[in-house]
């Protein structure tokens, strides 16, 4: 059997260990927190720091393949178990740009991709002099995820400290994202694009809709520039594309992230080849293939509730979300926080109106509570 090595064991890392168990893999993950979420379902677990160039090298050296459920890992590690003939998915090389989101942005223009306008600053002289020439909205350039590391200084006025990508606004008219995969021979396929809402404080998504709704030409551009982008990393894997629609009509890429990916747990019931499947079939050197929608769906992140902190109460959560057509995963997380992502839901229904009615009424009550 093939051993396969995931960098980090959250709740990416759980759904992909979990499909794992349908294929000839021992799987072994390393991560800092010993109560991991995925630790229950995997053959082997190492509390370890996976920023630690040693520590991934000794940690990987025994498998076949390595894969990441995070992009905030050792490349130093990864390059160093290249050199011991260890296979890595996605490649390190690709991984550079991506973590990066100033490269990133520079990417994108190399490849003559719309993306919002920008200046790259360093220095908090350097932020204050971006911001005073209407370069306002503030991501830091690594380490940002789920709405951490970014802020509108327009709303928030004190700004992030750390080399930071500055952006104009823009006005947005709608938000989606493509799931784009590649494998070993250089096949590439994409998921159909899906629609999203984010949550107004959280600044991370709320729901989203699946098939869009937005006009086709919009989706084709949107599927054509995810496949453009992946192909041009020359990477292995999977890649989530984020854009933005302006109210002008025109489209630009927001950012992406080399893994699986939020915006597409729902091809887990939707798609006779989920995410995570389709992941498992490139670490494996089998060729990826065209996924076929089953279902129209829904996806709505399960987050905890303002205010509660401590022990979840699941049991109340199970009661409240019970339903036909409802798919609910929990994400196994023994401590809730204020709007922390705890989990996410599944909607299947042929009636697109009613999906998107029952995703909006969840997205406003599917929240985990507190044991008081």
């Amino acid at each position: 059997m093939r051993r396969l090595g995931v960098l980090g064991g959250g709740q990416l890392g759980r759904m992909l260990v979990q499909q794992a168990t349908c294929y000839p893999l021992i799987v072994t993950v390393l991560d800092p927190d010993a109560s991991a979420p995925c630790r229950p379902f995997c053959e082997a677990f190492t509390v370890g720091d996976f920023r630690d160039a040693q520590e991934v090298l000794e940690w990987g050296k025994q498998c076949e393949v390595v894969t990441i459920e995070i992009e905030n890992v050792s490349l130093e590690g990864l390059k160093l178990l290249q050199e011991q003939g260890v296979r890595v998915v996605p490649e390190p090389e690709a991984l550079e740009i991506i973590v990066d989101k100033g490269l990133q942005k520079k990417f994108y223009q190399e490849l003559g991709l719309a993306t919002v306008p920008f200046l790259l600053a360093d220095t908090p002289e350097a932020i204050r002099q971006a911001r005073a020439e209407g370069y306002v909205f503030q991501k830091l350039r690594r380490s940002g995820y789920d709405g951490y590391g970014v802020r509108d200084l327009e709303k928030s006025p004190v700004p992030l400290e750390g080399p930071s990508v500055m952006e104009q606004k823009i006005e947005i008219a709608a938000e989606l994202a493509v799931l784009a995969a590649r494998d070993i021979f250089g096949n590439t396929v994409t998921y159909p694009v899906v629609d999203m809402v984010f949550h107004p404080q959280a600044h991370r998504l709320s729901y989203q809709m699946c098939p869009s709704s937005l006009p086709d030409a919009i989706q084709e551009q949107a599927r054509d520039w995810a496949t453009a982008i992946i192909e041009n990393l020359a990477l292995t894997g999977l890649l989530a594309v984020e854009f933005l629609l302006g109210t002008d009509g025109r489209l630009w890429v927001n950012e992406c992230a080399p893994r699986p990916h939020n915006s597409g747990h729902h091809t887990i019931e939707a798609f006779d080849i989920s995410q995570f499947d389709m992941l498992l079939r490139i670490v494996q050197e089998m060729p990826v293939r065209q996924p076929y929608m089953r279902f129209p769906s829904a996806m709505v992140n399960i987050l905890g509730a303002p205010g509660a902190e401590g022990v979840p109460d699941y049991a109340g959560f199970l009661k409240s979300t019970d339903g036909q057509g409802v798919f609910i995963h929990l994400y196994g997380k023994n401590r809730v926080k204020p709007l922390r992502k705890m989990g996410h839901l599944t909607l299947v229904d042929s009636r697109l109106e009613l999906l998107v009615r029952k995703a909006a009424q969840l997205a406003e009550t599917a929240y985990i509570h507190a044991l008081s």
